[in-house]
């Protein structure tokens, strides 16, 4: 990131990342991600401007920052967990037993996801993952037939 790149407001400094483009005519475009700021902005746009802009849209820009910072840690897929599914959180009830592959179902309002008893931890967050995103797959491609 180029020295200047940066704004003050209030007490708080917000750094961000300019983004030209040959492309881009005449609108400038503030984007907030993963606990960055870029803009987006023409080639000839003067770097005075582009901070005025920033500065202007401070309030939403920490706003959001705030709220990418504030989400929900990663899926561990362990019991107990929830996931979403037709409007509600689903809990998950992950059990090992002598199976020869993963397999789910919904029973009782709740993801029974049954996993072979020899996976290591990380095997067996990996084997529910995939056998969930297997399980949502084929519940979009039954909805959409329909």
């Amino acid at each position: 990131m180029a020295s200047g790149d940066r704004v003050c407001y209030g007490d708080t400094i917000i750094e961000y990342e300019v983004r030209r483009s040959k492309r881009r005519k005449k609108t400038i475009q503030i984007t907030v991600g993963g606990g960055e700021v870029r803009v987006a902005a023409p080639m000839r746009t003067p770097k005075s401007e582009l901070k005025a802009i920033v500065q202007k849209r401070a309030p939403w820009i920490l706003r959001h920052i705030t709220d990418a910072t504030s989400e929900a840690p990663p899926k561990r897929f362990e019991t107990g967990e929830t996931l979403p599914y037709l409007g509600r959180d689903v809990p998950l009830m992950v059990e090992a037993s002598d199976v020869p592959h993963p397999q789910v179902g919904l029973v009782n309002r709740r993801f029974r996801i049954v996993v072979p008893e020899t996976l290591n931890d990380e095997e067996r967050y990996d084997a529910v993952r995939h056998v969930m995103a297997g399980w949502y797959r084929a519940r979009a491609a039954e909805r959409m037939e329909s």
